[in-house]
């Protein structure tokens, strides 16, 4: 126990700081920060000072709980309760069971580079059971070096019940001076036996609120055409669709907003002209999440700027004229063949029939289970060739006419389909098996529709016992193949009873107008880009019409025409 005359208290207190963004500081109870403590002595009059001297934390009666960030304050029972001698006990006991000097014990931590700074102080009491006669208070205090540790700046805070506390300087500290904030219990002296009944006040600190910080995004548009402006749209503005506009000041086609967001996951995806349309993502993708049937790009926030790399609409990647895309933005065409007519291996339009597997051991492939606009499909990537079995319930296709196949590749030249049956004792082997494989060259990066006759499958002589359905394709081993609405039918394809000879489109290739013309009378024309977004939509209710497809990107574009409910799909190229 010392007495040794020192200058001012120093109270004990750890905190953390945090700098928003108008320079100003706020602290708070934290269990990681350097503690320090001190006591003034002061006789019994409560303004007589004894003497004052830096005090270890236990002594002073304040115990940390660092896990927790909490501090418990209590009255000083050390002084008591180490008077043994004659000439300690008449300094610090009364002879009836009480202390004999006002002690203020001092817990906080200093800080010289909060000099300057506007210091808010920050907490919640959650115990405040003190006896009458005891005070305890916050406070922040700015000390002079080149006086003696004068208390040049000081403001306090009465604590008097429980509940959370915030103390300003409401100005900044003046430079120069060594910061401390803290606490202050102030009373009597106390006789240990009573430590229950002096009672204590028990602080934790608080977390800062979170500060936003600035997000920039960019987007490459350059390979779109049909918008005005696009837009940010995601959690952290509600999904606005026009709250958040992009701009592109040097007309290069990148699209650049800086918006301030708070630290955390969002959720968002690029839109054009207040809803107008929104970028189509692929699930499974590394930008993306899925959730609830959607899919939209992740963003983690932390606590500092953050500029986002520049991506292609509806991609993860940089925009590239020298590489296909690799991703499928839009689902496959959902079928409309009655479920009647339909034997469904695998399609969200139908209920399927059992499959053993979409990947047997035997395969040479990479098989991920993905979503793409909500819709269930399957993905192969490095594949040589993939088997697909129903070897346990062997379909029956005796009766069916066609095999449908959607299927989307960015890279395979070659594309074959093998169907195997194992003939009438229904198992691998003993002379029955029959099979027959097709080939196909895909267009790259588009989905492409095969409603192939099973008649087509020459050697497939028998069709009772389908038990396996082979892909594989060129090049051996890295082909990337996206497959959908596999099934068996009766049915011809609605678009095939329509009469392609009665529709026409020139001048093909073209620069700024396309005229198209029918036998009969048109509904609507949807023009699409090979990578399957819509670009132009028209209603037509005519038998022929005009284009203009001079805003187009050149490249090639499908055009799909409804005419009395019938589809039919053409080419054109822009140039």
């Amino acid at each position: 126990m010392k007495k040794t005359l020192q200058f001012f208290l120093i109270g004990i207190c750890i905190f953390t700081s945090y700098q928003n963004v108008q320079a100003q500081t706020s602290v708070t109870v934290n269990g990681a920060a350097n503690w320090l403590g001190y006591a003034n002595v002061f006789q019994t009059d409560g303004t007589t000072w004894a003497f004052g001297s830096s005090w270890a934390l236990p002594d002073l009666k304040t115990t940390l709980t660092a896990s927790t960030n909490t501090l418990k304050l209590q009255p000083n029972f050390n002084a008591y309760a180490n008077a043994t001698s004659a000439a300690d006990l008449a300094y610090w006991t009364n002879g009836a069971g009480l202390g004999n000097k006002i002690f203020e014990g001092n817990t906080y931590v200093e800080n010289a580079s909060l000099a300057g700074q506007i210091v808010t102080f920050t907490g919640n009491v959650t115990n405040h059971n003190l006896a009458s006669g005891y005070t305890a208070v916050a406070f922040i205090k700015g000390l002079n070096p080149a006086n003696n540790y004068s208390t040049d700046f000081s403001v306090t805070l009465p604590l008097t019940t429980t509940g959370a506390f915030s103390l300003s300087t409401v100005t900044a500290i003046p430079a120069g001076l060594l910061v401390q904030y803290g606490f202050t219990v102030k009373g009597l002296n106390g006789n240990p036996a009573n430590e229950t009944a002096l009672g204590n006040v028990t602080v934790v600190g608080t977390t800062p609120p979170p500060t936003p910080v600035n997000v920039t995004f960019k987007v490459d548009m350059t390979q779109q055409t049909g918008f005005t402006t696009p837009y940010v749209s995601g959690t952290f503005n509600n999904w606005s669709g026009d709250a958040n506009p992009m701009t592109d000041a040097n007309a290069d086609g990148v699209w650049e907003a800086t918006i301030a967001i708070l630290p955390g996951t969002h959720e968002y995806k690029f839109s054009r002209d207040n809803w107008a349309g929104s970028e189509q993502l692929a699930s499974g993708t590394s930008c993306t999440i899925t959730s609830n049937g959607f899919t939209n790009r992740t963003l983690v926030v932390a606590n500092q700027n953050l500029v986002q790399p520049t991506v292609c609409w509806a991609s993860c990647a940089a925009c590239t004229t020298t590489n296909p895309v690799t991703e499928p933005m839009t689902a496959a065409p959902t079928p409309t063949i009655p479920a009647a007519n339909v034997i469904s291996m695998f399609s969200n339009a139908y209920t399927n029939v059992p499959v053993d597997t979409w990947q047997t051991t035997w395969s040479s492939g990479v098989l991920t289970n993905i979503q793409i606009q909500g819709n269930d499909t399957k993905k192969y990537t490095n594949l040589d060739f993939v088997g697909v079995e129903t070897v346990t319930s062997q379909i029956n296709a005796t009766n069916m006419l066609f095999l449908h196949v959607d299927a989307w590749t960015p890279n395979m030249t070659t594309f074959r389909v093998k169907l195997v049956d194992f003939g009438a004792n229904a198992a691998f082997g003993g002379g029955d098996d029959v099979n027959h494989e097709l080939i196909f060259t895909p267009t790259l990066s588009a989905w492409n529709s095969y409603h192939i006759p099973l008649s087509n499958f020459t050697n497939l002589v028998t069709k009772g016992h389908i038990a396996q359905l082979i892909f594989s394709g060129l090049p051996v081993g890295a082909g990337t193949l996206f497959v959908d609405n596999v099934y068996f039918t009766t049915a011809a394809l609605s678009n095939q009873s329509f009469d392609m000879a009665k529709i026409s489109m020139f001048p093909n290739p073209t620069s700024n107008m396309l005229t198209i013309t029918s036998a009969n009378k048109m509904d609507a024309i949807t023009v699409y880009s090979v990578v399957g977004q819509e670009v132009m939509n028209v209603n037509v209710n005519a038998d022929n019409t005009v284009l203009n497809v001079s805003g187009l990107q050149d490249g090639i574009y499908l055009v799909k025409v409804i005419s009395e409910g019938k589809v039919s799909t053409s080419k054109f190229i822009k140039q």
